[in-house]
């Protein structure tokens, strides 16, 4: 897989890998605590988080269209986990895919044993 457009994807150092940080428990969140926990402008943080989604990095969850809500991909778990290697070419985002297609991520359940 590549990243749409077929454009190679431009990271800022180290805000976006400290975005990726944040979101490496593979929980979701929103805009302001992101911002929050990284001391950093939250216009700024969401320029940020709008280019990770747009990398296919982190993906916008809803219910509303523009809740502020992300949540990491398989894609971005690769490239935090890559992110010593990062070098803003082809080769990186091939080690990323590669690397994406091992990875599941499995989202929180609840489940209740009082019927069991």
């Amino acid at each position: 897989m590549t990243h749409p457009d077929d454009q190679v994807v431009k990271l800022t150092r180290p805000t976006d890998f400290d975005v990726l940080e944040v979101f490496s428990d593979g929980e979701q969140n929103l805009a302001r605590n992101v911002s929050k926990s990284l001391e950093r402008d939250r216009p700024y943080i969401n320029t940020r988080l709008s280019h990770l989604e747009g990398s296919n990095l982190l993906e916008r969850i809803g219910p509303a269209e523009n809740s502020g809500l992300y949540r990491i991909t398989e894609r971005g778990v690769a490239a935090f986990a890559l992110r010593d290697q990062y070098d803003s070419g082809r080769e990186w985002e091939q080690l990323v895919d590669e690397r994406a297609e091992e990875i599941e991520i499995v989202r929180p359940q609840l489940i209740d044993h009082a019927d069991d």
